[in-house]
């Protein structure tokens, strides 16, 4: 029987934010399987701090500041990352923001830094990186999209918009860099554990509404998408291209509450049964 690892030995990959959040977590399981990272983020503090993580744990990380929205900062981290570790081997496209206002009110301002970093910067991580996986002889390259891009979330148009085209990316490039060696996916987080979004989630909301739509009844942690992150890099995913893969606890594949329909459906069920 052929024998599959999720080992990530000797490879060398660039994680996008990857000084905090979903970055910082994807950064932290590729190092652990034994893959070289680079951090990428134009927070120097945090990501120095992220280096120095992964380093305690006996993984091999550095960092270099970038702005996914400067396609001469993207090129030089590439290039910084092969003079440190060697040929590319894939990168998590991980950079994105969010802006919330009513449609109607939605300045345009706002609406041209959460396109510019969350879609274009995606491009431009992906661009560069593939131009550079297909001279090395392939690779894998993952997005990090949303299940905003299912399914809209009021106030967040911009966000929403981003995070669609960013699976519209995710989907052309695999089609046309498959054959070429260059897996690409994405990843599409639900509600997720990260310092913006328990600074902007009031309690009850959470509480009483939030984590009522999600089965499992808990917010992922971004250990979470660092693991499915991982995951898609080794081996294992050999064959996973041009997927969109949900990590939400169950979030997207329902529309009802969990808590508020239970008990009528466990009644349902017990009458039947009697």
């Amino acid at each position: 029987m052929e024998q599959h690892t999720g080992s990530l030995d000797g490879r060398v990959y660039l994680v996008t934010a990857g000084a905090s959040g979903i970055g910082r977590a994807a950064a932290s399981r590729i190092a652990a399987a034994g893959g070289k990272v680079m951090i990428v983020d134009i927070n120097d503090q945090m990501g120095a701090e992220a280096v120095a993580d992964i380093r305690a744990k006996g993984g091999q990380a550095d960092y270099t500041h970038a702005d996914v929205r400067s396609r001469a900062d993207l090129d030089a981290a590439v290039a910084r990352t092969e003079q440190i570790f060697g040929p590319l081997s894939g990168a998590v496209a991980g950079a994105g923001t969010s802006a919330t206002h009513p449609a109607e009110d939605f300045p345009r301002q706002d609406w041209t830094n959460v396109l510019d970093i969350s879609l274009t910067g995606c491009f431009n991580t992906c661009q560069i990186v593939g131009a550079r996986l297909i001279e090395n002889g392939g690779g894998s390259i993952i997005t990090i999209s949303s299940v905003n891009a299912h399914g809209a979330h009021a106030g967040r148009i911009a966000y929403c918009a981003a995070k669609s085209g960013v699976v519209g990316l995710t989907r052309a490039l695999a089609v046309e860099w498959g054959p070429r060696g260059v897996r690409v996916n994405s990843v599409a987080p639900g509600i997720t554990n990260t310092p913006p979004v328990a600074r902007g989630l009031p309690k009850e909301l959470l509480e009483n509404v939030l984590l009522d739509r999600i089965p499992l009844e808990r917010m992922a942690e971004p250990d979470d998408l660092g693991a499915m992150c991982a995951y898609l890099m080794s081996d294992d995913a050999a064959y996973v291209n041009g997927a969109v893969i949900n990590v939400d606890g169950g979030l997207a594949a329902g529309y009802m509450t969990t808590r508020r329909f239970r008990a009528p459906v466990e009644q349902e069920v017990r009458s039947q049964n009697d």
